[in-house]
């Protein structure tokens, strides 16, 4: 049998009179092949009914990679192709092969030609309603995870065009209801995807043999699963990407974003951001949790009213606010309080028991560390230990007999009386600036960067008698601190001022630390440096009617407040700045800039050149 290929797409037995015909007339092989549906369908069939009608004489099966591969040495097998997707190239280099006396068949899911074109579009339609299905099921899968992870997809981000607060959580809102919408028209469209296949399923079982139908079905079964698998890949790609882009964004504008729900660590970064130097082991969760950060605000189980009411009374007593403004406060508060809602919470079961486990430990002390962010575990003895290591320095530290409070809270308002008798300051100032009804705390915060981490003393003088009143002071004489041509705002500050600086060989760059700064600085000193800063602002009376000596003496009643209590027991700073208070930092860099001009200008040793010495003082 030998089959000739003739131009006008009559092909033509000789021997057997065995004649190929199509109606479609082809004479350019490119155009063809950029539209091969236009002959592929009725030489498939006429091949597939050839032979069958003949099955005695040989079948050679072609590959598509065999054709654009190597055509002029195409590979060939006897059986029959499962190749459904046959181009018109591959049937042109069968009938070449033909003429040899081997027909090659190129069939699809159909076995025999009585079905021919409907059932090979049923066919066609069962497989793509199966790939369509996958993909769904997949997009469904991922806007759960959104929703679940509280993350928004690109595809529904709002860019708001009003700003603030109120603005954004009904953005936040608005794209969750998206979300959710999406998610309803997923679950829809998989319904109508699942009926259509079963009806497609039905037409298939009634035209086709049992066995065929069982191969259509095997056949669909894989190509919906490799398209599943192709489709979930995607998928979970795209979902990273979402993750890492939100957890980026956080970092850079909230330093909080370790407590995003979605948050987990692998175990190399929970070491890094938990320290545990305790002799209990920590469990996995307990170190999800510590993990997360001492600021991390658990999600209360319901709305605190009564703590809320308690809060806005407190502090319109504080600020003495006036009857109207009092009773506005309190609707505003009223009203959210009527329409607030519990919040969704931000840890599972086995988070919220590993909480109360820590906290229910009377054994171990939680706290973060000196430097960084990093969460430190230790034993409840040995912190106490180091405390009291500290606290017994009798160069520093002195135990008092009795609570000193009420003798300090006397001379704050005192000086208060007085200087509302000055009328410096009014009746709605001397409120705010009354004394506080707390105790400065003192407490130790671990250097884990440090051999045996040592702690560095802290005092919490936080709503304590002099803190108001501190504060105030701190706003006046403020903008005074960094007008030294040495001062360094921050490390990028630093890396500024030092980028254009060459060295010579015989020169170099060095930083001085100062230890235990502010028990260091004499508080008579610091103040006489302030009140001469003071007597040189032009700007003073744009902050404050108080005279540089008012301040001064105001400001020297906080510094001398150097009482705190650790372990119910009292103690006093010898000497130095009071730690722990608002206005202590600025006047220490105030002081250490005039040192830091006094060492310069009278330094007898060779001269420095302008710009390489700075003096970087730490508290």
């Amino acid at each position: 049998m030998k089959l000739t290929l003739k131009d006008d797409i009559n092909y033509e037995t000789e021997g057997e009179d065995l004649l190929i015909s199509d109606r479609t007339p082809v004479k350019d092989i490119e155009k063809v092949m950029s539209n091969p549906r236009k002959s592929k369908d009725s030489l498939t069939l006429f091949l597939a009914d050839k032979v069958i009608s003949n099955n005695r004489k040989p079948v050679v099966t072609v590959n598509r990679s065999d054709v654009l591969t190597n055509p002029p040495e195409l590979k060939y097998s006897i059986g029959h192709s499962t190749q459904e997707e046959a181009d018109f190239l591959r049937i042109l280099h069968g009938l070449e092969l033909a003429r040899s006396g081997i027909i090659m068949i190129i069939k699809g899911r159909f076995l025999h030609p009585r079905y021919r074109l409907d059932s090979l579009n049923l066919v066609r339609r069962f497989e793509k309603t199966s790939r369509k299905l996958a993909d769904f099921r997949n997009h469904l899968r991922f806007n759960l995870r959104c929703l679940h992870s509280k993350t928004t997809p690109r595809s529904l981000w709002i860019k708001p065009l009003v700003k603030g607060h109120k603005a954004n959580k009904i953005i936040v809102r608005a794209q969750k209801d998206l979300l959710n919408e999406r998610v309803r028209q997923n679950n829809f469209t998989i319904n109508v995807l699942r009926n259509e296949i079963n009806s497609i399923s039905e037409d298939l079982r009634a035209k086709l043999p049992a066995v065929v139908y069982d191969e259509v079905s095997q056949f669909t079964a894989q190509a919906q699963l490799t398209q599943h698998r192709k489709s979930k890949s995607r998928q979970q790609e795209k979902f990273a990407r979402l993750q890492n882009s939100a957890r980026a964004s956080r970092s850079d504008t909230d330093r909080n974003w370790r407590k995003s729900e979605g948050f987990e660590l692998d175990s190399e970064l929970k070491d890094k951001w938990v320290k545990n130097l305790s002799s209990r082991p920590l469990t996995e969760t307990e170190r999800d949790v510590l993990a997360r950060g001492l600021n991390f605000s658990v999600a209360p189980n319901r709305i605190p009213h009564v703590d809320l009411i308690t809060a806005t009374e407190s502090a319109i007593k504080h600020n003495n606010l006036c009857t109207s403004d009092a009773e506005d406060l309190r609707s505003k508060v009223s009203s959210c309080l009527v329409n607030a809602k519990t919040p969704n919470s931000n840890l599972n079961k086995q988070q919220r028991e590993a909480i109360k486990t820590l906290g229910g430990d009377n054994d171990i002390t939680i706290l973060p560390a000196d430097k960084g962010r990093c969460t430190v575990v230790l034993d409840k003895t040995e912190y106490h230990s180091k405390v009291c290591a500290l606290l017994n320095d009798t160069k520093t530290y002195e135990p008092l007999k009795r609570d000193p409070t009420s003798g300090y809270r006397k001379k704050v308002i005192d000086c208060l009386q007085n200087l509302e008798k000055s009328e410096v300051i009014d009746r709605n100032l001397y409120h705010k600036l009354y004394p506080g009804e707390s105790i400065p705390k003192f407490y130790g915060l671990p250097k884990i960067h440090k051999p045996h981490a040592p702690l560095r003393p802290i005092v919490s003088c936080v709503d304590s008698v002099t803190y108001n009143v501190a504060k105030h002071i701190a706003y006046i004489i403020g903008p005074l601190v960094g007008k030294s041509k040495h001062h360094i705002v921050n490390s990028q500050d630093f890396v500024n001022k030092v980028s254009d600086i060459h060295l010579e060989d015989n020169e170099t760059i060095t930083s001085y630390d100062v230890s235990a700064l502010f028990t260091c600085v004499p508080p008579k000193e610091a103040v006489n440096r302030v009140r001469d800063f003071l007597r040189k602002d032009n700007t003073l009376k744009e902050r404050t009617d108080l005279s540089p000596d008012q301040v001064c003496e105001v400001l020297e009643l906080c510094l001398n407040t150097t009482y705190f209590v650790y372990d119910g027991k009292f103690y006093r700073q010898r000497h130095g700045c009071a730690m722990g208070s608002p206005v202590s930092p600025i006047v220490v860099n105030l002081f250490m800039e005039q040192f830091e001009q006094l060492a310069l200008t009278s330094y007898a040793g060779t001269p420095l050149r302008t710009g390489i010495v700075m003096l970087m003082t730490l508290g």
